[in-house]
Order: C-alpha cells, then structure tokens, then sequence
C-alpha cells in the first residue's frame, strides 16, 4: 500500500482513505475505513456527473 499523495482524496464519503492500493484502467483503488464499524475495505471513487468525458464539448 501506498501513502495518499497531495492530489488523491482523503475521503469517499462516510468512509476515510488509509492509502493508495493501486491504479488501472478504471481508475485508483484506495484502502478504506468506516468509520462506524472501523472495517476496512478496497474502496474506488466514481466520476463526478459533472465532469465531460473526454473528446465532448460544452456550449457556451
């Protein structure tokens, strides 16, 4: 497991990021904690629905 760098989040909702375990093509996998039960669990976040995918355009 790797530290959490400056631009990986710290959070994913309820749930608080140990680490980084790894990074695909889907995207980063973190280790995670809830805070109500301190299980841990491979947690990855999901796009935001305001991003654009790539190559798309807004209009403005």
């Amino acid at each position: 497991m790797d530290k959490l760098g400056p631009d990986d989040p710290h959070r994913i909702g309820a749930h608080r990021l140990l680490g980084r375990l790894g990074e695909g093509g889907m995207g980063q996998v973190f280790l995670a904690r809830s805070a109500p039960s301190s299980s841990s669990a491979p947690a990855s976040p999901t796009p935001s629905s305001t991003s654009t995918a790539p190559g798309s355009s807004t209009a403005t």
